[in-house]
């Protein structure tokens, strides 16, 4: 089955428990389910949002408002605070 905009003549609402995007080799995209939200990419989840809130990037189980597997870099203007995977911490001020 295919969902298409009303541009296709679809109309309506759809009431399903997921909904998955896939792309053409059958590998999942993006899913929403009763256990939240995943964007997957080159076949691994990358990103979810699970049923409580929690944000987890490069992992599948979050146990905390926001989670970064691998290196997380934050850059306001010429401020930057990098937390690299083997647990440095580098704060760049001009």
């Amino acid at each position: 089955h295919y969902l298409r905009g009303s541009s296709f003549g679809a109309s309506g609402a759809i009431t399903a428990d997921k909904f998955r995007v896939v792309n053409t080799t059958g590998g999942r995209v993006l899913e929403i389910n009763q256990s939240g939200f995943a964007v997957h990419t080159g076949g691994s989840e990358r990103l979810k949002i699970d049923n409580s809130g929690n944000v987890g990037i490069g992992l599948t189980n979050p146990s905390g408002i926001l989670q970064v597997a691998g290196t997380a870099n934050i850059t306001q203007g010429t401020t930057s605070f990098r937390v690299t995977s083997d647990n440095n911490i580098i704060i760049h001020l001009e």
